[in-house]
């Protein structure tokens, strides 16, 4: 995994959830750790796609419960170089 674009990523999550990337881990629960909303899903979805090129739909992330799931969906682009 590119530990360059993980880091983006978590700092990504820690901006729109407004909280401090060193919580974020594979096992975060966007609902109980996040307090994931479906505006900010929207942000997240918005923002991943524009800075990546990968479209991950909000529907998508209502159904992810970890970042694992989210971290899963991206692992194509995680893991380029």
């Amino acid at each position: 995994m590119n530990e360059k674009k993980l880091d983006w990523l978590n700092s990504l999550i820690a901006d729109v959830y407004e909280v401090d990337k060193s919580i974020l881990n594979p096992d975060t629960s966007f609902l109980e750790e996040l307090n994931a909303d479906s505006l900010k899903r929207t942000v997240l979805s918005a923002e991943i796609e524009e800075e990546t090129g990968v479209y991950v739909s909000v529907a998508q992330l209502l159904y992810m419960e970890k970042l694992a799931d989210l971290y899963k969906e991206l692992g194509e682009w995680l893991n380029e170089k």
